[in-house]
């Protein structure tokens, strides 16, 4: 495998090749290796060929290839650089003496048309330590036909007059990565305990909604989002009521959240209660083992014998459950305020993390509240208690809504069966 000198050897190689063979008819005659608007300006050379290199490019062949002999099966190695080079072969012959450089660019053609190979001993003559001559693909010199366009634009890029020239290509030039392959060790075992691939018959279970309880029956309409205490829908297709397990994952939560669906379940749907309680003692208490947020829902399916596997994520929104109340009220009347400014106290469950202080907002009727303060009491079963202040408020009647992470409380009456709804009284503020 070649180094980063590879090009080099491939341009001192081809110099070579052409000045030994257009030397065996005139000692005189010399082959450069300089740009064309600098080759022109020696006067000192009159017979002589300069061979430039004015492109490269990668060869779609090697690309994405791992190196024979360097990676063996199951290890990840590192692609070489396959080059292809394109050179400008241009002749200069003497002023005086007419078609000289026709004759010195027909020789050259010549010559490359019979040596269409650099022979690894060329390589290394002209440049030792490439390792270039011991790379595994040989390379290879193919005349390059350039239209009259693409020669103008050519010769523009040079910003010198045009001289008679042929264009080649080399290649494939593959320089090796400096980064080195990594080799796993080899396998002792597949699978618990040597039992190699499992597979199973049919098509996998599929999710494809999580559903929120009902708002009311006639017309059918659901709510925005679940909240502690709910019961909520998976559908989808080919499900396993007896296997799964429901996995809820939040990025505010450093665990997943693991549900076990309601039995009875069908491959077209399962039910799942979210926790309002620890359903045994010294079991985390659901306001601390959730958050308010977006969630994602999958099954892990853990049949016997086989190793357990998890289907596609859908969204849940688990919305805020919340209390509202006045400061300074009469208990009699503790949603119920003067006009001006109005401090309110909110509880939220589940628990607010404190990374979620930034995220969260009250909506007074359609305006927006930062939090002023935010507590979580050393009790864990105990909600996060908020303080909210709206300055200047009017007279009027104020649905109260609390948006965490963009999830909204549900300020509305769920279970009814009539085709209206209807604003929660006690998410209501009243302003006098």
């Amino acid at each position: 495998m070649s180094n980063a000198l590879a090009i080099a050897a491939v341009t001192l190689s081809l110099r070579n090749l052409l000045e030994a063979s257009l030397q065996a008819d005139d000692a005189s005659i010399r082959v450069t290796t300089l740009p064309p608007d600098k080759a022109a300006d020696d006067p000192q050379r009159p017979n002589r060929l300069n061979l430039f290199l004015y492109h490269t490019d990668l060869d779609a062949s090697w690309r994405n290839r791992d190196m024979p002999r360097q990676v063996r099966p199951g290890e990840t190695g590192q692609p070489p650089l396959p080059l292809n080079l394109y050179y400008l072969i241009t002749a200069y012959g003497e002023p005086q003496e007419d078609g000289k450089d026709h004759r010195l660019l027909g020789r050259a053609m010549s010559v490359l048309q019979d040596h269409t190979i650099l022979g690894n001993q060329e390589i290394r003559d002209a440049l030792a330590g490439t390792g270039l001559d011991e790379q595994i693909d040989r390379i290879r010199i193919t005349y390059q036909p350039l239209t009259l366009e693409e020669l103008a634009k050519l010769w523009g890029a040079f910003q010198t007059n045009y001289r008679i020239s042929a264009a080649y290509q080399v290649g494939v030039v593959l320089m090796e990565s400096t980064r080195m392959p990594i080799a796993p060790l080899p396998v002792l075992r597949r699978g618990q305990p040597d039992r190699g691939v499992q597979t199973t018959a049919g098509t996998p279970p599929v999710l494809l909604q999580a559903l929120p309880p009902p708002l009311r029956d006639h017309p059918p309409a659901y709510q925005a989002g679940v909240r502690l205490g709910d019961t909520f829908s998976l559908r989808g297709q080919g499900l396993d009521p007896e296997h799964s397990t429901v996995r809820l994952t939040n990025s505010r939560l450093p665990d997943t959240l693991d549900l076990a669906p309601v039995p009875g379940g069908s491959a077209e749907e399962l039910t799942v209660v979210l926790p309002l309680a620890p359903a045994h003692p010294g079991d985390p208490h659901p306001f601390d083992r959730f958050a308010p947020g977006l969630y994602s829902a999958a099954l892990e399916i853990g049949r016997p014998n086989l190793s357990p596997w998890s289907t596609n994520v859908v969204p849940l929104a688990l919305a805020p459950r919340i209390t509202v109340e006045v400061a300074g009220a009469a208990a009699a009347t503790p949603r119920t305020a003067a006009a001006g400014a109005v401090t309110l106290n909110v509880t939220c469950s589940p628990r607010l993390r404190p990374e979620q202080t930034a995220a969260v907002r009250l909506m007074f009727g359609s305006t927006q509240l930062s939090v002023k303060t935010m507590n979580n009491p050393v009790d864990v079963s105990q909600p996060t208690a908020l303080t909210f202040v709206a300055a200047k408020v009017d007279p009027g009647e104020y649905v109260i809504r609390l948006r965490v992470d963009g999830v909204d409380s549900l300020p509305y009456v769920a279970g009814g069966e009539g085709p209206l709804l209807d604003f929660d009284p006690s998410q209501k503020v009243i302003v006098e």
